[in-house]
């Protein structure tokens, strides 16, 4: 039975076996595979299981600050060249070519 620590099953088969009274539930994890089943059990104390793959998280390499300001400056760019001009900014005429503000 569960004694409140990390319980361990090994594969499907492992998991079937782990005793369980009625009406709980335990996340059990498989030490065959990236896998944790969900175990739980209803009143008659018939199991149901369901599997959920899990994979380690991976830590994102820090950007410099440096790096950062080069983001920033190129996506400020971006929206410029697109036509989102600052207030203020004066822009030409469709065919004339003229300067208007």
């Amino acid at each position: 039975m569960y004694s409140g620590n990390i319980v361990t099953v090994y594969g499907r088969q492992g998991a079937e076996a782990f005793q369980m009274m009625p009406n709980s539930s335990i996340v059990l994890i498989d030490s065959t595979a990236d896998r944790v089943w969900l175990a739980q059990t209803d009143g008659a104390g018939f199991k149901t299981l369901r599997p959920f793959i899990i994979t380690p998280e991976q830590d994102k390499p820090t950007s410099t600050l440096e790096e950062r300001v080069a983001r920033l400056e190129g996506l400020f760019n971006e929206s410029n060249v697109a036509g989102n001009e600052p207030n203020g900014a004066s822009s030409t005429d469709d065919e004339s070519g003229t300067v208007s503000e």
